[in-house]
């Protein structure tokens, strides 16, 4: 990249928010400005996988590879199921959604990607003159898009975990219901569960995944996922597909302020991560609507800015951080509580909850669902640590 570069639009990061932003900004009514994505990978590999309860339609449904109408939540007490035809659970591959942006970005003449391309500096000097630098050089733009990871408060709880896609050479697995959580699996002081994704008969995404402070050595998490699949699975014989990890940041303090600005917060660092859940791919998608709806708004937006949506509301930052800090004081009590939630809150209300979409009575009928004293000593608790 030549230093001085110029560009309408810069969009920090290539990840899931940069590049669902820089797929809506890939349609000719944007054909005008120059919108280059800088993303410090030097190449897309199949990383991850998303997943979320279907509340509404986006440009990547065609590449939804899975869907369940059944999901449940295994404790050594029992086991809450739930299911839904109006909200089902899916899938959606990276490498199919790396692929799908990829090409549609090579397609748009307008907007460009550069790999190997690491942000150290992103500053706002005035209108026109977003100041985006790092070892390549320098760029220019009216608008900045920073979607880079944040850096976590001390403290802040994560989901951190590591999957294995495995195949069988004979049928092994239950293709019409989701293992959200099974607690039946040694806590240790802190959050832990297992993840199934049954993708085949002889095929599944099976996580081994924690809840606290700090992550494990990655052969701890290959210890645990080795003894659910012969223990629990009685899976012995298996062909390991790929692998994939993650930290997922669970802080209800990390959101974005809805104010103007000419660098905007993007993904997990603008808040977009569901704390309690985890879960972003759809409040990702919806906050790029709207971002480039913005930006079709006229010229007003370019000197002043763009006023992006708010994440999330107090009330649910609220919950949010009582549930949290209830779990982070007892994480032994964790599976009776998911049961408890995913057994007295009606699916539709409770998906919608989770998916950052709840209206007031969703969040009543969560908080209907769980155990009222624990949880308002922890709130009480919350509002002294705070006064003080």
């Amino acid at each position: 990249m030549n230093k001085g570069e110029r560009a309408d639009i810069a969009i920090i990061g290539g990840g899931l928010a940069g590049l669902s932003l820089a797929w809506r900004l890939a349609d000719p009514t944007f054909g005008q400005h120059r919108v280059i994505v800088l993303e410090p990978r030097e190449q897309y590999v199949p990383d991850r996988t998303w997943s979320y309860w279907k509340l509404h339609d986006h440009p990547f449904q065609p590449w939804v590879s899975h869907s369940w109408e059944r999901w449940q939540v295994a404790t050594n007490a029992g086991t809450a199921v739930g299911n839904s035809t109006e909200h089902p659970y899916q899938r959606l591959p990276a490498a199919s959604l790396y692929s799908a942006a990829l090409t549609r970005i090579e397609n748009a003449a307008h907007v460009h990607l550069r790999l190997g391309c690491s942000v150290d500096g992103l500053v706002d000097r005035g209108p026109g003159d977003v100041q985006v630098t790092g070892p390549w050089g320098e760029l220019s733009a009216a608008l900045a898009f920073d979607s880079r990871p944040p850096k976590l408060r001390s403290g802040a709880l994560v989901q951190h975990f590591c999957g294995w896609e495995i195949e069988t050479p004979e049928p092994r697995f239950q293709t019409d219901t989701v293992t959200l959580m099974d607690f039946q699996v040694a806590q240790q002081g802190a959050v832990h569960f297992v993840y199934v994704l049954p993708l085949s008969p002889c095929s599944a995404l099976i996580e081994d995944t924690w809840i606290s402070r700090s992550p494990q050595p990655l052969n701890t998490y290959a210890q645990h996922l080795r003894h659910y699949l012969t223990q629990h699975l009685n899976v012995t014989d298996y062909r390991l597909l790929r692998m994939e990890e993650g930290r997922i940041p669970m802080d209800p303090t990390l959101r974005r302020r809805r104010q103007r600005s000419r660098i905007v917060q993007l993904g997990t660092r603008g808040g977009m991560v569901r704390a309690a859940s985890g879960y972003a791919f759809l409040q990702i998608q919806r906050d790029s609507e709207d971002l480039a709806r913005q930006l079709t708004a006229g010229a007003r937006v370019w000197r002043r800015g763009l006023r992006p949506q708010r994440s999330p509301g107090v009330l649910t930052r609220r919950m949010d951080s009582v549930f949290l800090g209830y779990l982070d004081r007892h994480p032994e009590r964790a599976p009776e509580l998911f049961r408890a939630l995913f057994t007295g809150c009606p699916p539709e209300d409770l998906v919608r909850f989770l998916g950052g979409v709840g209206s007031f009575s969703d969040h009543l009928a969560v908080i209907a669902a769980l155990p009222k004293l624990p949880l308002l000593a922890q709130l009480f608790r919350g509002k002294k640590r705070h006064e003080a």
